[in-house]
């Protein structure tokens, strides 16, 4: 079971002492008014996404680098490795996942092949035709 990842805020929040706690109190009510805020719209999208077949909601992360190869030989432990990446989307209302995985040999982990995966994934899934047109699509190339 992945953890949880846990942002900046509430871990310096829960390293703190308790004076800087009670002088960070009023950030943490609305740093928790906001993560509610972003769940409860996730939700209602997500609902929105069930319902309506013109729209596709969907959330995707990019996992940890993964070392390649993987072993516990002291051997291999201390010889460089490949790094690969993966990045998950998850479609919320069909269930469906879908992993876009590379190495380090093809392409970074920056921005643009994030967005380039992100864009890899509307157009195979493009079945919300009023979305995206195929002149747009087009266009894109």
């Amino acid at each position: 079971m992945p953890k949880n990842d846990q942002c900046d805020f509430c871990h310096k929040y829960e390293n703190a002492d308790n004076v800087t706690k009670s002088m960070m109190q009023s950030q943490l009510i609305e740093h928790m008014n906001n993560k509610r805020l972003s769940r409860q719209l996730k939700d209602e999208e997500k609902a929105r996404g069930q319902t309506d077949s013109t729209i596709n909601v969907s959330c995707f992360d990019l996992q940890q680098v993964l070392t390649t190869p993987q072993s516990l030989s002291c051997q291999l432990y201390y010889r460089r490795k490949l790094a690969t990446y993966n990045l998950s989307v998850f479609d919320l209302a069909s269930k469906h996942g879908y992993c876009y995985m590379w190495h380090e040999g093809v392409a970074k982990r920056g921005a643009n092949n994030i967005a380039s995966c992100i864009w890899r994934y509307i157009k195979t899934n493009n079945t919300k035709k009023s979305l995206f047109s195929s002149r747009t699509l087009q266009w894109a190339k």
